[in-house]
Parts: C-alpha cells; structure tokens; sequence
C-alpha cells in the first residue's frame, strides 16, 4: 500500500504523539505492561488516522484547527463553556468532600448552587451529539456504525480500562484483570469509574441516532420542541423531584 505524502505527515504526527503520551504514562506509573497495552492501542490509533487522511488532505489541518474547512463556531464556544464547567465542578466537589466548604455556612449554600447548575455541562455534551449526528444524512446503518467504531467505541474502552487501572480497581494489568474489566465494560457497570455513566448515556444515543434521523426527518422544528418537552415533562413525573440531590455532602 503506497502512502500519499500528506498521509506519511499525519503518520509521523500521530506516532509521535503516541511515543510521547506513552512516555509520559510510563514515567508517571512505572507500568510496563500497562504502557505496552496502551501504545498498542495508540499504533492503531495511528493506522486509523493514516487511513482517514487518504481521502482528505488537509486532514491533519482538520484536527490541529487550522484548516479552512467550514465549522460550526458556537459548537465549539459550547464544548469550551462545557469543560470548564465540569473542570469547575469536580473542584466544588473536591472541596466539599475535604471539608474545605462546611455545610451549615452561606459560603457552602453558594457553591452547592453553583454546583448543581454546572452540572447543565451533561446536558450541553448530550445536546452537542445530537446537533451533530441527528439532521438527516443518507447514509446505511453499516456506514454509521464502522464510521463511528474507531471514532467513538475503542477510544471509550481504552480509557474506561484506563480509568479502571488508575482508581485502583487492579494492581496487576493482566489477561485476567483484562477480562474483568470487560465484563464489568460490557455490564456498564462503572462503580470504579463514577463519571463514565455519562459516557454510557452517550453511547447508548449513538446507537438510537440513525433511527431517530428517519423518525424526526420531516418533523418541523416547533413539533421538535414540543416533544422535547413532553419527554423532560414525562421523565421528571416519572422520577419526580429528589430534593436529597440539593443537599450539601
């Protein structure tokens, strides 16, 4: 298979993310089968960007940004707004749980409140995957999902055995921890992992998406709304309103 020069580019690039990204994993955890696993994962990673570039030639101005290829810039200023929501959050979080904020104090009311309206950062990540993957596209269910599997599925694994290994869920990286970690994958069950459920939920709408595209592809934008209402209104009668979620930890 002859390379395209643009292609041998986004090669070396990749690759050379992938050796230092592996390197500074193995310098902070001293894990040699764990960084062996994971430059695996990254060289395949690297084959799948290749492969991509082959038909685009600014591909890798794509990814850095730089690229005149048009874009979406509220898209962009929202997954800003949303990563620094959740950055925010998690160290409101983290304060409450050392005890940096004392419950009783006005100080811990203020930032419980803020807390709870930055979690809006879920909804935002959930509302951007749709924007982009519901308007309609001809395109069969097997061009979805192989399109999707390198994209969205096998960089959800690595990181959940990551994330598994790195809270302490496995002190060996092992054919047998392998396993369990997988079955645990595949169960969603993310007891090692508390945030990753929101991975989940998305996961489970990439699934659903082509069949919603068909379902709401001659539906007018104000029918749109309404159902969107009806389903927050159905979903919140259903769950009613847990008023233990407003208490300071």
């Amino acid at each position: 298979m002859r390379l395209q020069k643009h292609q041998i580019i986004t090669a070396v690039y990749f690759f050379a993310l992938a050796v230092l990204g592996n390197g500074l994993v193995y310098y902070l955890f001293r894990n040699k089968k764990v960084s062996l696993a994971l430059f695996a994962v990254s060289l395949l990673a690297v084959f799948f960007h290749t492969q991509k570039a082959k038909d685009r030639e600014n591909y890798l101005k794509e990814n850095l940004g730089i690229s005149d290829r048009p874009r979406i810039v509220a898209y962009d200023y929202l997954r800003l707004l949303a990563i620094l929501l959740v950055v925010s959050m998690h160290g409101i979080q983290a304060d409450m749980g050392e005890g940096i904020l004392l419950g009783g104090t006005a100080e811990n009311y203020i930032f419980t409140v803020v807390y709870i309206l930055e979690m809006v950062c879920n909804i935002i990540y959930i509302m951007l995957s749709g924007a982009l993957l519901l308007p309609y596209r001809d395109e069969s269910l097997s061009e979805y999902y192989l399109k999707r599997i390198p994209k969205i599925v096998i960089p959800m694994v690595v990181y959940y055995f990551f994330y598994s290994w790195i809270t302490g869920h496995f002190m060996e990286f092992g054919i047998a921890e392998a396993k369990e970690i997988g079955i645990c994958f595949l169960n969603g069950d993310t007891p090692e992992c508390p945030r990753y459920w929101l991975m989940f939920v998305i996961l489970g709408l990439y699934l659903a998406y082509p069949f919603l595209r068909y379902m709401i592809k001659d539906m007018p934008y104000r029918m749109l709304s309404g159902l969107v209402i009806l389903i927050i209104f159905l979903w919140r009668s259903t769950h009613g309103c847990h008023m233990s979620a407003f208490k300071a930890p």
